[in-house]
């Protein structure tokens, strides 16, 4: 996977305000969700964005609902507090957002929207060997 052919998330394609934004929290959302890759979407019969079972961007295999169990994919949590993974290929992600301000005041917390970090934010762990030698 090239980061490349990987998009930047655009909160604007998941959340659509009714009405216009205050620009310190449009600025708010910008820099929290920059860090995550753009979903695949597709569009319901409302015109909103849906993302469906969000397929991996790695693996390809399903995030969400009972096939993603069914067939080997699927979201599990990791260690750390809304943070998880890709079962198939531990493709990391959170679902859980705790989103403040720059003076750390809360601006809003959504929970369970997985979103996958984009590959600019993700580091490969060097192996046991690897860290040995």
């Amino acid at each position: 996977m090239s980061a490349k052919s990987v998009g930047r998330l655009d909160w604007r394609t998941l959340f659509q305000p009714k009405d216009g934004l205050p620009p310190e929290t449009v600025k708010t959302f910008d820099s929290y969700f920059e860090c995550f890759a753009q979903p695949p979407m597709t569009v319901d019969a409302d015109g909103k964005n849906n993302i469906g079972n969000m397929p991996c961007l790695k693996c390809g295999k399903d995030l969400l609902g009972l096939a993603s169990f069914m067939l080997g994919g699927g979201f599990t949590w990791g260690l750390a507090h809304g943070e998880g993974f890709c079962v198939a290929c531990k493709w990391p992600a959170r679902a859980h957002h705790f989103i403040k301000d720059e003076d750390g005041k809360d601006v809003i917390t959504l929970r369970n929207v997985i979103l996958q970090y984009h590959p600019d934010f993700v580091t490969k762990r060097k192996s046991k060997a690897e860290a040995a030698a």
